[in-house]
């Protein structure tokens, strides 16, 4: 067999390979593909996924309030996405109802649960007044003198009561207790 002519007619002539390089080119100017991705589209709770949770709407709300604690920590530790959280409770070996491993899919719907009652139970201790208050525009301080004015500092409630001696040399002492151990 001789190589060196099939590996010349392999190749094509050197008009074959410009017209296939103008040829891609070309097709890689065109308009990007328009198809729907998945990237939007939120997951949907399974009859097969709930089997992990209890099998009913009830019992998920009950295991996802045991889990709330646990899952609000490793909120306020940083660990927040669903691969992290299924990471985290495996390591503990906290498992599902049904006694499997997380995994992201499951750790996901069990955060929207949790999160949704954290946030309707926030909603129900804002308390809504009855009437709105007009505020008089004309009476506040534009923003620049706002800007210009030193914050306000927290005062402390004055009592008119007088102090005894006993509890003026109390406060002293502690004060010096204080400064000393300075």
């Amino acid at each position: 067999m001789n190589f060196s002519v099939w590996g010349a007619n392999w190749m094509g002539s050197k008009a074959q390979v410009r017209s296939m390089q103008r040829g891609a080119a070309k097709r890689d100017r065109s308009l990007p593909d328009n198809t729907p991705d998945y990237a939007n589209a939120k997951p949907v709770l399974r009859k097969e996924d709930l089997a992990h949770f209890g099998l009913t709407e009830e019992r998920f709300d009950q295991f996802a309030s045991s889990l709330t604690e646990k899952i609000i920590g490793y909120a306020k530790a940083g660990f927040k996405k669903p691969a992290q959280v299924s990471h985290l409770l495996n390591k503990e070996q906290i498992r599902t109802w049904a006694g499997k491993e997380w995994n992201p899919r499951l750790v996901y719907f069990l955060l929207a649960r949790i999160y949704t009652r954290v946030a309707e139970r926030a909603a129900a201790r804002i308390i809504v007044p009855a009437k709105s208050k007009r505020v008089d525009i004309s009476a506040m301080p534009s923003r620049s003198e706002r800007r210009r004015s030193p914050p306000k500092a927290a005062e402390a409630p004055v009592l008119n009561v007088p102090l005894t001696s006993e509890e003026m040399s109390r406060r002293l002492e502690a004060l010096r207790a204080h400064f000393n151990e300075r």
